[in-house]
């Protein structure tokens, strides 16, 4: 599924998703930036349905000003994969990973841990089958290394709730949805909520 069908997919759910502008060209881009007043430092990205993995492809760029916005899209652009320019809020806070998926032994799973390149690092990724309740949201998040955020880490201590709504909303798209696989990596997760920044539906 492209970014356009998902992203409104998920909109019309209500998942949490961090604030973004597309367009097929720069002109139509730095429009809708501006009309979503998308201001630097912000993220510049390439979605394509071939493209498997953005940060290797040089298709993840942070912006920093408007001069440099132009040139590091023109240098994006010349990746013919590319079918959907965004432009990404930037936002702080610890990233996490959901997923979900229809595996042919164990039906339908549910998955949570540590996102960005925390899931290849440690591999520390738990999972549990649906359907889930209150309690094997609970065990799954605090199997996790992830976990220790939510009782406070460092100064950091996230809202427990939000996470477990936000595991418990991912299962429903079994009930709405054909897919293998559903990723959310990274789920920023700072004073705002955590908030879905990339998404994969395969």
């Amino acid at each position: 599924m492209d970014f356009s069908k998902t992203e409104n997919l998920l909109i019309k759910h209500g998942f949490p998703l961090i604030e973004s502008a597309k367009g097929a060209c720069f002109k139509s881009l730095a429009r809708e930036v501006e009309k979503k007043q998308i201001k630097p430092p912000f993220f510049l990205k390439g979605y394509g349905k071939e493209i498997l993995h953005k940060t290797d492809a040089g298709l993840v760029q942070e912006v920093q000003n408007m001069e440099e916005f132009e040139v590091k899209f023109n240098a994006m652009r010349k990746n013919k994969k590319v079918e959907t320019f965004v432009a990404q809020e930037k936002k702080e806070g610890v990233e996490l990973m959901i997923g979900a998926l229809n595996d042919p032994t164990f039906g339908r799973v549910v998955l949570f841990g540590l996102g960005g390149v925390g899931v290849e690092l440690y591999n520390d990724v738990a999972l549990r089958i649906a359907p889930l309740n209150k309690e094997l949201v609970k065990s799954m998040v605090f199997e996790t290394k992830a976990g220790v955020f939510f009782n406070g880490f460092r100064g950091v201590k996230l809202d427990y709730e939000k996470i477990e709504k936000l595991i418990l909303q991912t299962e429903t798209l079994f009930d709405f949805l054909s897919f293998t696989s559903v990723d959310f990596n990274p789920v920023i997760f700072g004073k705002q909520g955590p908030l879905i920044v990339d998404f994969r539906v395969i």
